[in-house]
């Protein structure tokens, strides 16, 4: 009887970390942020391409119009 408490406890468990890994897990998906482009004194737009720069700090910053250069680091 102990023994099946044990193991019906243990694979609940199981469950359990299966169920939460499976529910915050990333797919993939990619959560696209949309923002209006960067103006050029002109009206023009510019669109800047969508990579990223680590920091030191650990964050990342991404690209700034109008000459689409790295953004500033926290703190610098």
């Amino acid at each position: 009887m102990f023994s099946k408490v044990v193991l019906l406890v243990i694979l609940s468990l199981m469950a359990g970390a299966v169920a939460g890994y499976y529910i915050g897990y990333d797919h993939g998906f990619e959560k696209a942020v949309v923002q209006p482009p960067d103006l050029l004194p002109d009206g023009e737009a510019v669109y800047c391409t969508q990579d990223v720069q680590e920091c030191q700090d650990g964050s990342y910053v991404g690209r700034i119009g109008p000459n689409c250069e790295f953004a500033p680091c926290p703190g610098q």
